[in-house]
């Protein structure tokens, strides 16, 4: 019984901290840091294409729109055919890279990409290959590293909301920006890395990739490489800055497939990385840093998706052993889900996107499926493609 209700207080406690957080970060806003050197840095955008070139071109021809000219782009095209590329034209801002061997990584493509970084390189941001900025992207930025943030994290926002499926995974994102970024922000603690978007100074994120984290890594599989990056930077102390409105346009996922392979790649990163987090736990409260703390245990919270199985068995093993707890973790559950609906309607207002709110569960299920495809990958990245439906859900 002891046990159970040892689980059950645990649970109950992943359960109202996001709630708790949300209602607390109402009260509150952002604080200002002091401003910095008003410099105009020189930004590395780093792009990590694999298998597929051509997904790159919206996001390319975004970047040589830009209305800031201190710039270069960076594009590293693993296991891609290597053919003329007419949206680039030969244009001196872009350097496209192609690897002698096959890197089958995005941290070794971003390590192959620091070979080539020019002298004038202050930041470096990393996008993924389907991604889309609008024109003032760089320069907004520069103004966010201006008011004395060495590290940002930009917005992730839907690119296509073509498919009930890309929907869903627009709102999964949406509810993650808000719990793990905008409420720890305006909290006036570090926010969570995306794991595209975000802009690092290169001593720092080179220091990162040659970490011995890294270095242990290097020859297999590497998973969750933005968790990683996290923990070197808290531990650095970095505070990491959320840049609400500065956005970064990301593909979103199109069919159920899709969602089971990223699902497990994200679940396999939570499980390897929950040890570095709990021991930055520790240290925030041996260290009196609740800034650390706060930012770890937000980290350990586990995925909806185990949230919810783990709620499951245990308000069905406290209706034969103890009401009490059932009735507890009932109505934090409630309390729970209440928060995710809230956080999405503020957002998705069509009468389309509300539908699949309502389907949400399955988009669940969804993640309960992804667990078979965990052994994989172990052994492989498990890639997936890059479709784009583009009209939007009504």
């Amino acid at each position: 019984m002891l046990l159970l209700w040892t689980s059950g207080a645990l649970l109950v406690v992943f359960l109202i901290f996001p709630v708790l957080a949300r209602l607390f970060s109402l009260l509150t806003k952002p604080g200002v840091r002091g401003e910095s050197e008003k410099k105009k840095l020189y930004f590395a955008c780093v792009i990590t294409a694999y298998k597929d070139l051509e997904i790159t071109h919206d996001l390319v021809e975004s970047l040589l729109r830009q209305d800031y000219d201190a710039f270069q782009v960076y594009l590293v095209a693993d296991r891609c055919e290597r053919k003329v590329l007419p949206f680039i034209e030969e244009d001196p801002r872009v350097k496209v890279i192609f690897p002698e061997r096959p890197l089958d990584s995005k941290v070794r493509s971003m390590q192959h990409a620091f070979r080539f970084l020019d002298s004038e390189v202050n930041q470096v941001v990393v996008f993924d290959p389907d991604n889309l900025v609008a024109s003032d992207f760089l320069s907004e930025l520069n103004k966010k590293h201006q008011q004395g943030y060495e590290v940002v994290q930009a917005k992730r926002i839907a690119r296509n909301l073509g498919t009930s499926t890309a929907v869903m995974d627009a709102m999964a994102e949406y509810y993650r920006n808000y719990i793990d970024r905008i409420v720890p922000f305006r909290l006036g603690f570090s926010c969570s890395i995306a794991g595209s978007g975000m802009s690092i100074p290169r001593g720092t994120f080179s220091g990162f990739l040659e970490s011995r984290k890294i270095r242990e890594k290097s020859q297999g599989v590497i998973l969750g490489e933005d968790k990683m990056l996290q923990i070197y930077l808290i531990r650095r102390g970095y505070f990491i800055a959320f840049a609400e409105n500065l956005l970064v346009q990301d593909g979103k996922l199109v069919n159920g497939s899709q969602v089971e392979k990223q699902r497990a790649r994200w679940l396999t990163a939570y499980f390897e990385s929950i040890g570095d987090h709990l021991r930055l736990f520790f240290e925030g409260i041996i260290d009196r840093k609740v800034s650390k703390v706060f930012f770890a245990f937000q980290n350990i919270v586990p995925p909806v998706s185990i949230l919810l199985s783990w709620s499951a068995v245990l308000i069905v093993l406290g209706l034969f052993l103890d009401n009490r707890l059932s009735l507890l973790l009932f109505v934090s559950l409630v309390l729970f889900v209440a928060n995710i609906y809230s956080v999405l309607m503020l957002q998705f207002t069509g009468a389309g996107q509300k539908r699949a709110i309502l389907r949400l569960p399955v988009f669940v299920f969804r993640h309960f499926l992804s667990v078979r495809h965990m052994p994989k990958t172990r052994k492989s990245f498990l890639v997936t493609k890059h479709l784009f439906h583009n009209k939007e859900a009504k």
